[in-house]
């Protein structure tokens, strides 16, 4: 297969962004037969762009036209990130060391973890100057200088700053401003 792959240069062009890195890919597919699977089309979709060897995703899918390719390389690129999303969950909160004591407690556990994982990827998407801070909150870290993902980068950013909150939140309280006029409430 990986000769195979090197005979094809990408006809179809893609651009996409991971991470904030551009990248503008080639793409082409190929009509393949695995020895173990004989009798079943296959089709592996060659992706040359994002290292030095070409990516092979092999699929089942039909493949007739150039959106059916982008289609089935969009949804490996979705599928990587939810990949990466139950990894954050496990490596980065700890989540599989969390106990509950009934099924509905983890599931609003695991809500609320996906809300805050979804909260952080849109503030990194966004690149405000708030994400810069944070993200160059967790810079100094030498262990930090191996994590390409900003989320990574991002989370340990927010937990350095959170770090040096001793109070909590127990004096955080919200000041009510009232209104100079007069209700009947």
């Amino acid at each position: 297969m990986p000769d195979l792959a090197k005979r094809r240069k990408g006809k179809i062009n893609f651009r996409t962004e991971i991470q904030g890195k551009e990248y503008n890919l080639k793409v082409s597919h190929i009509k393949v037969e695995l020895p173990v699977l004989k009798g079943t089309p296959l089709n592996m979709i060659v992706v040359y762009g994002y290292g030095e060897k070409p990516m092979k995703l092999l699929t089942n899918h039909a493949v007739k036209s150039k959106e059916d390719v982008l289609r089935i390389l969009k949804g490996y690129i979705t599928r990587w990130r939810i990949e990466e999303l139950f990894r954050v969950q496990k490596e980065e909160f700890h989540l599989e060391k969390t106990r509950t004591m009934t099924l509905s407690s983890m599931r609003i556990l695991y809500t609320i973890m996906n809300c805050i994982i979804g909260h952080y990827s849109l503030s990194i998407e966004k690149n405000t100057c708030h994400t810069q801070v944070v993200l160059a909150r967790a810079r100094p870290s030498n262990a930090l200088a191996k994590i390409k993902f900003y989320l990574y980068r991002f989370i340990r950013g927010v937990s350095k700053i959170l770090s040096y909150d001793t109070a909590g939140i127990k004096y955080f309280h919200r000041i009510e401003q009232r209104s100079s006029q007069l209700s009947l409430w």
